[in-house]
């Protein structure tokens, strides 16, 4: 199979990386999506890099990075009818922040309509038998209709509420690491199935390792929509040495005992380091999440080799064995209760880490999570096809 990734990374993510390398933006493509993938953001190039291991023909591209994909247009000759100069590509980066704060409410109506020309230019260059889209809400209907033409399928990923006005119609089939949101798509007449997040493998090779330095960790953003997890970080900080990464601390009242125990966000191999040099990691789910264990920190943790303390789910088994791989609690008192045990246990905790970090690695890589998906998608573009 042909297959072509459309990504999209956070704006800050991608500021940072340009920050760091001062004459980023003028090098080649090429160079400049190295450089974002090398900060290890995100599941970087781990979905061309093993769909490629299998066989299939892969292209991936960042629709957001906007120097990059200014950069493949010039190099590919696509004349985008405007001037773009350096300082205005700066403006539009620093705007790119409040776009995607908009985007679950007015799906695509924010994306520059040079976005748009660069992405079906890349979609016309390399022919692809299926479009990948990792973000439903980034790309509009419209364009995704028109996107259409250039492949046999078109396919979405998603693993939150269906925004009221969200077109799902242009997509043949939409992916979720959440098996409530499989059931609700397919109930909003989509064609949808289970895709697990997972973990990059290599990852490893590129992280020393890192001395268990700090008691308990959490990296993840905290405000007023995160109402259990707030609930949650507020009473350890109470009670046990809690170290804590993320964005959101602004919006917490007053008296919070977050507000000034929270450090700025951590990306890609920053994040990695910081989870190896924790004694536990915990992780929260975001209340959408509801009863089902989904997101991406149940894999980064166990994966980088660090014990994972985190919320029960009801599907939490089907990945790990809970109180053998990771340790889970149903309450705060519990989550409290099992962050002391831990502590002061020295062996269990890490003969805990070391199971938990087997299992991901043996069931739960992004290589896995590929062979995954090219059986569906074979299924669905045999389908496609034969109509």
């Amino acid at each position: 199979m042909r297959i072509l990734v459309l990504d999209t990374h956070y704006p800050e993510s991608l500021r940072l990386t340009y920050g760091q390398n001062g004459d980023l933006s003028e090098r080649p493509f090429r160079e400049q999506l190295k450089e974002i993938y090398d900060s290890g953001f995100g599941r970087a190039d781990s979905l061309p890099i093993n769909l490629q291991k299998l066989g299939h023909v892969t292209e991936q591209f960042i629709v957001n990075a906007e120097f990059v994909q200014l950069s493949w247009a010039r190099e590919n000759r696509i004349r985008l009818g405007g001037t773009f100069t350096l300082s205005h590509l700066e403006r539009l980066s620093k705007r790119a922040a409040s776009r995607f704060s908009l985007l679950a409410d007015a799906p695509g109506v924010h994306v520059p309509s040079w976005q748009l020309k660069v992405v079906e230019a890349q979609a016309k260059s390399f022919k692809p038998d299926v479009i990948f889209v990792c973000d439903v809400l980034y790309l509009p209907a419209k364009f995704l209709r028109q996107l259409k033409r250039h492949t046999s399928l078109l396919v979405g990923e998603m693993a939150y509420p269906i925004p009221p006005n969200l077109d799902l119609r242009p997509f043949d089939l939409i992916v979720s690491a959440a098996p409530h949101y499989v059931d609700r798509l397919r109930q909003a007449g989509a064609k949808s199935e289970l895709l697990r997040l997972g973990f990059e493998s290599t990852i490893l090779d590129r992280l020393n390792s890192e001395p268990k330095d700090e008691a308990i960790v959490f990296i993840g953003s905290v405000s007023k929509g995160h109402q259990q997890r707030l609930d949650l970080l507020e009473t350890l900080c109470r009670n046990v040495s809690l170290s804590c990464w993320g964005s959101g601390a602004e919006q917490l009242p007053m008296d919070s005992p977050l507000r000034g125990r929270i450090k700025p966000p951590l990306w890609g191999y920053d994040m990695y380091r910081q989870l190896q040099r924790a004694k536990i990691a915990l992780n929260i789910h975001i209340d959408m999440a509801e009863g089902y264990a989904a997101n991406m920190r149940l894999y980064e943790a166990t994966g980088v080799g660090t014990m994972l303390l985190t919320d029960w789910k009801t599907n939490l088994h089907e990945m790990f064995e809970i109180g053998k791989e990771v340790a889970a609690y149903r309450s705060v008192d519990e989550c409290v209760e099992l962050v002391q045990y831990y502590l002061q246990r020295d062996d269990e905790r890490e003969s805990m880490a070391q199971a938990g970090q087997k299992r991901t690695l043996s069931e739960h890589t992004y290589y896995q999570r590929m062979q995954e998906l090219t059986g569906i998608l074979e299924r669905y573009l045999s389908g496609a096809r034969a109509r």
